[in-house]
């Protein structure tokens, strides 16, 4: 005789509350042991668990760092750097040389992008003539940026430390003769205050023409053309920027939070777009976008949906953006930083937002050369082939920085 088929247990309470258990604990482990696969990006070891473990969607982009920049270089700094610091902070007068770059008071320092490409060679200088590095400005926006690596808030007692103080602005450009700031190398006094915005490349490949030992081995660590992205991660923490962000813009189309995917369009029209709304080639619009699908198409194919983010001084290149039904924007008119100073300190985002969004991105296209777009895809460190170059009916690929930035 065949055998009934036994009939199916129904679960009663007690398998059931084991089985939300299980569920539970799963919920609640998979993060931990597994965050990459929750948030769908690979995990940088330097991420501190507040961002690992954050989900508000606002995250700047996963940074590889020591796949480009190589960890020692800078373990070493930092070391040294914090029994410098450590030293300061015990009140001993026998501490070592320091460095700082400021940008406080009534001085000109350009815009955002100026002001961080100075700090950027400021680090490089100080690493190079074994100085402790640190940063005084009272800019809007830079009070969103923390310390990372190394603490580079200068110690009370010291802020009023009689210093030399060298000017190097506009003296180490695409444009000018030479770079003055080789010269603080050479300083000898132990505190050095550095006012520049000293174009990275130009000053590195100037001092390792002056037979800087230092430059070799930064070159065998760093890939050179992240050279300033790691700089900047090196030196600050962008989560707090990036959750302050979320509390105060607002985009159009309107939406609770940016896409998690997304490649981001900047088109710079110049200081007279910016400034006195004058009239850009709004046709340059249409031909970026559809250079961005390309790219996008490329990067996240079969990944899902998608969008593309444009920023751009010109108002009127921004509505033209938004009749683009894949396209959001931040909620803002765009303003430049020195402007800033002058307007309450909500207007901070008016031109610091866009920066960190595109720091977000997957992606980028550009119209040469600007260093505030180029400085957020170095925060982001995503490959080259991620970037294009889009001019009147082009779409090109960025295989070299130079094709993209003169500034950087």
């Amino acid at each position: 005789l065949e055998r009934a088929s036994p009939r199916p247990l129904r679960p009663g309470c007690g398998h059931l509350l084991l089985r939300f258990v299980m569920l539970a604990l799963v919920v609640i482990a998979l993060p931990l042991l597994c965050p990459s696969l929750v948030a769908g990006v690979r995990q940088d070891p330097h991420r501190t668990q507040s961002e690992v473990s954050s989900g508000n969607g606002l995250l700047p982009a996963v940074v590889r760092f020591d796949e480009v920049c190589g960890a020692d270089l800078w373990a070493e700094y930092a070391s040294k750097h914090k029994k410098t610091r450590e030293c300061m902070l015990s009140k001993s007068t026998d501490c070592g040389a320091i460095m700082v770059w400021e940008c406080n008071g009534g001085s000109l320092c350009g815009g955002l992008g100026n002001q961080l490409i100075g700090v950027i060679s400021t680090l490089y200088a100080a690493m190079a003539s074994g100085r402790a590095f640190f940063f005084e400005s009272d800019r809007p926006g830079m009070e969103l940026l923390r310390p990372k690596r190394i603490d580079w808030t200068l110690p009370q007692q010291f802020a009023q430390q009689p210093c030399v103080v060298r000017g190097h602005i506009d003296r180490c450009s695409p444009w000018s003769e030479g770079c003055s700031l080789q010269d603080v190398l050479h300083e000898e006094d132990t505190c050095v205050r550095v006012h520049t915005n000293a174009v990275p490349s130009k000053f590195l490949d100037t001092i390792a023409h002056n037979g800087s030992d230092y430059v070799s081995k930064l070159q065998t660590s760093v890939d050179a053309k992240y050279a300033s992205g790691c700089a900047l991660n090196f030196l600050f923490d962008f989560l707090f920027a990036h959750q302050e962000m979320g509390k105060n813009i607002a985009l159009t189309p309107k939406q609770a939070q940016p896409p998690t995917k997304f490649v981001a369009v900047q088109l710079r029209f110049g200081d007279s777009a910016l400034e006195a709304g004058a009239q850009a080639d709004v046709s340059l619009v249409d031909d970026a976008i559809h250079c961005a699908r390309e790219l996008g198409q490329s990067i996240f194919e079969g990944i899902g949906d998608w969008k593309i983010f444009v920023a751009t001084d010109s108002v009127a290149a921004r509505r033209r953006a938004l009749t683009h039904s894949d396209v959001f924007e931040v909620d803002r008119d765009p303003l430049h930083s020195e402007h800033a100073r002058s307007h309450e300190a909500d207007f901070v985002w008016s031109f610091f937002v866009d920066f960190l969004m595109m720091s977000k991105a997957s992606g980028l296209v550009s119209k040469c050369c600007s260093d505030y777009s180029q400085l957020p895809a170095q925060i982001a460190s995503f490959p080259m082939e991620h970037q294009r170059l889009v001019s009147k009916g082009k779409c090109e690929v960025v295989t070299a920085l130079k094709q993209v930035s003169t500034a950087i």
